[in-house]
C-alpha cells in the first residue's frame, strides 16, 4: 500500500565499513502530534487513512481525517488499496464519496447469471449470500447458498465466490452438496486475497464430526494454485505450475503480508513460510499476527505480546499485554491497561494513557482516552544544527571536492566514519558494504525498515545479500564475493535496480567511448542519463575501477537526491 512519507520517514543507518554489530536499521527520532477529534467511542481499529469507531450498542462510524463518512448499525472496513468499504448488515459496498459500489442483490444477480452459464445442473430456486465480506486488494470472498429444482427434487448447495469491484464472479470453488449425501464431501471456502493471493483450504467432516483438513494453500485470482499443502497423494509432483508440500504435521496457514504468511503445526505452534512455502523460522510460538504493519506480533503464554522481524529475530521483547501493530518502527502496545506507542529501543513516544488504540497504519494511530477519540501522527525530530564533516572527520579537509555530497550523505544518517575520526575518503568498498548501503537505500525508498537476524555462521552481510535478491535488486551473481572489492561497472549494476522505475528521470545527453559492448552498458547509461553517475572526463567511465568511499558519498547523495529526501548542505546533482 501507499505509505505517507510526510508523515513517516525512516532513515536507515549505515557505516560503509560496516562490522557485523553495526548492521542494523534505525529510525531518526519520532515525536507525535496529538489532535483531539470530535469523535467518541469505546474501541478503534484502523484502515490505513481510515478508522472505524465501535461506539457501543452496535453502532460503528468510519472516519477519516476529513470527517464522518458513514454510521451504520453493522461492522465496516475499508480495502485501503481501492477506498471500497462494506456495510455488511445492510447489503452493500460503498466507496468514500457516498456512491454505492454494488448492492447484495445486484451481486446476487451477478452470480446466479454465473452459475447458469457454469453449472447448469438444474433451474435455480433461489440463491443467497450467506456471508458478504469486506474487499482487500479489489476482491470480496463471499459464501453463498443456492437451491437448484431437478425435477420434482430440490439440491442445496453452498460455495464461495471470489467478487471483483464490479461485483461479477471472477472465480468460484466447487459447489458443495448440502442435499445429495453420501461419502464425507469436501468443504472449500476462500479467504481473502493479500498481495496478490487468495487462500483456500478444502476440509471434510468424518462420522463422529471431526473436522480434517484435505488442503490448503494459496491461489492467484484467476483461481491457479501457487502453493499447496497436500493429503492428496494423487497430485503430481513434478507439476511445474504449483509447489506441494505434504500437509503431514501441518494444520492451516494465514494471508500473507510482507512477503510471509503464518503457517500452524498440529501441536498448535506457529512459524514463518515465504511465498513459495519455504520455512523462515521453526515452530516455536503460540501465537503470531502477521498482518499486523511492518512486523509480525508474536505471543506466548506466561511471556506477553512482542514483535519479531520475517526471521524470526526478536525486535520488541515480549513483555506487553498486547501489541495491535507496527509501522516501521513505530509499535502499538499496551500494560498495565494502558495503551502507547515505542520506538524501536523502547523510548515512549506516545504516553501510556489511552484506553484504547489502533494500529499506526501509514503513520496515523487512533487511539480513546475519556470515551474521546485522538487522531495522532508522527513527525521527525530536526536538529537544530548541524556540524560540518570536515569538523567531525580529521581525513576530510573544508572544501575538498566531495565535501558536500558526503554531508548530504552523513546528515542523512546514511553513510559514518571508520571510528577515532576517520572517514577514510580514499578507502575502497567491498561487495558486502555495498550490499547493506543498497538495502537502506532501497528500504528508505519503500519506507520499510530491514532488520537483520544475526547469523554467526554465515557471513554477516549474507542477510543483506538476500534482501537484495529477493526485492529483484541484484541476482545470485556476486553470492561468494562478499569480501571482494566493487568495481565502478559493477556498482552500476547494484544502483540502477536499487530504486523504482519513476526515479531514473533522464536528465543528461552523455556518452562513453570504453563502455561499447561492457555488459553493463545499460545500467552504466541508466544512471548517467539520470544525473547519477558520470564520468572521468574526455568520455571516459573507467568501468574497471574501483570504488572509493568518496566518490560512494557522491552517490548516495544522488540517490537521495532521487528519492526525494531534501538536501541538507552541499550539491545535489552531478557524478563521478
Amino acid at each position: 500500500m501507499a505509505k505517507r512519507l510526510t508523515t513517516m520517514l525512516l532513515v536507515l543507518a549505515l557505516c560503509l565499513t560496516l562490522m557485523p554489530a553495526q548492521a542494523h536499521a534505525i529510525q531518526s527520532q519520532k515525536k507525535a502530534n496529538i489532535l483531539e477529534s470530535d469523535y467518541t467511542g469505546k474501541y478503534v481499529y484502523n484502515y490505513g487513512s481510515y478508522c472505524v469507531i465501535e461506539k457501543g450498542n452496535g453502532v460503528y462510524q468510519l472516519v477519516s481525517q476529513d470527517g464522518i463518512h458513514r454510521e451504520a448499525n453493522a461492522w465496516m472496513a475499508v480495502d485501503t488499496n481501492t477506498g471500497i468499504f462494506i456495510v455488511s448488515g445492510e447489503g452493500y459496498y460503498q466507496l468514500p464519496n457516498g456512491n454505492t459500489l454494488f448492492t447484495k442483490s445486484q451481486m446476487e444477480a451477478n452470480v446466479k447469471a454465473f452459475l447458469e452459464e457454469n453449472y447448469p445442473i438444474g433451474e435455480i430456486v433461489s440463491l443467497k449470500t450467506k456471508i458478504m465480506k469486506t474487499f482487500s486488494e479489489g476482491y470480496a470472498s463471499n459464501s453463498f447458498e443456492v437451491v437448484y429444482r431437478d425435477g420434482e427434487e430440490e439440491f442445496t448447495y453452498e460455495f464461495f465466490a471470489l467478487i471483483d469491484s464490479k461485483g461479477l464472479v471472477h472465480y468460484a470453488t466447487p459447489l458443495i452438496s448440502l442435499t445429495a449425501g453420501g461419502g464425507f464431501p469436501i468443504w472449500w471456502a476462500l479467504g481473502s486475497c493479500k498481495e496478490g493471493l487468495v487462500q483456500f483450504v478444502e476440509e471434510y467432516t468424518d462420522h463422529d464430526d471431526k473436522v480434517w483438513t484435505y488442503e490448503f494453500g494459496f491461489m492467484d485470482t484467476d483461481g491457479n494454485e501457487q502453493v499447496v499443502w497436500s493429503d492428496n497423494g494423487s497430485r503430481d509432483p513434478d507439476d511445474p505450475s504449483v509447489t506441494v508440500y505434504d500437509l503431514d504435521g501441518y494444520t492451516m496457514a494465514d494471508n500473507y503480508h510482507n512477503g510471509v504468511t503464518v503457517i500452524y503445526n498440529e501441536d498448535g505452534k506457529c512459524a514463518l513460510v515465504d511465498r513459495s512455502g519455504k520455512l523462515l523460522t521453526p515452530f516455536e510460538h503460540g501465537l503470531i499476527h502477521n498482518d499486523t504493519g511492518s512486523y509480525p506480533v508474536v505471543y506466548d503464554q506466561g511471556k506477553g505480546y512482542g514483535y519479531i522481524d520475517t526471521a524470526g529475530q526478536i525486535i520488541i521483547p515480549q513483555k506487553y499485554d498486547y501489541a495491535a501493530g507496527s509501522y516501521g518502527l513505530l509499535f502499538t502496545v499496551e500494560k498495565d491497561g494502558k495503551c502507547g506507542v515505542i520506538d524501536e529501543k523502547e523510548n515512549v513516544i506516545v504516553p501510556f494513557e489511552y484506553e484504547a488504540m489502533s494500529s499506526p497504519d501509514e503513520g496515523i494511530v487512533y487511539a480513546i482516552k475519556g470515551g474521546k477519540v485522538y487522531v495522532i501522527t508522527f513527525e521527525d525530530v530536526k536538529e537544530d544544527s548541524t556540524q560540518k564533516v570536515s569538523e567531525i572527520f580529521t581525513d576530510v579537509p573544508a572544501g575538498a571536492w566531495y565535501e558536500g555530497f558526503l554531508q548530504n550523505a552523513y546528515d542523512s544518517s546514511i553513510v559514518g566514519g571508520k571510528g577515532n575520526g576517520i572517514y577514510d575518503p580514499d578507502g575502497q568498498l567491498k561487495h558486502g558494504e555495498i550490499m547493506v548501503m543498497v538495502t537502506n537505500l532501497h528500504a528508505k525508498m519503500k519506507g520499510e525498515p530491514f532488520v537483520p537476524a544475526p547469523n554467526p555462521t554465515d557471513h554477516w552481510a549474507r542477510a543483506y545479500c538476500d534482501y537484495c535478491k529477493a526485492e529483484g535488486i541484484i541476482d545470485g551473481r556476486f553470492d561468494n564475493k562478499l569480501n571482494d572489492l566493487v568495481t565502478r561497472e559493477e556498482m552500476a549494476y547494484y544502483f540502477a535496480n536499487t530504486l523504482t522505475p519513476e526515479y531514473y528521470k533522464d536528465k543528461m545527453d552523455i556518452s562513453f567511448t570504453d563502455i561499447a559492448g561492457n555488459p553493463y552498458e545499460a545500467e552504466i547509461m541508466k544512471l548517467a542519463k539520470a544525473d547519477i553517475v558520470g564520468g572521468k572526463g574526455n568520455g571516459i567511465y573507467d568501468p574497471a575501477a574501483l570504488i572509493k568511499r568518496s566518490e560512494a558519498a557522491v552517490f548516495v547523495s544522488n540517490i537521495l537526491a532521487a528519492i526525494g529526501s531534501p538536501a541538507t548542505v552541499g550539491p545535489v546533482g552531478g557524478a563521478f
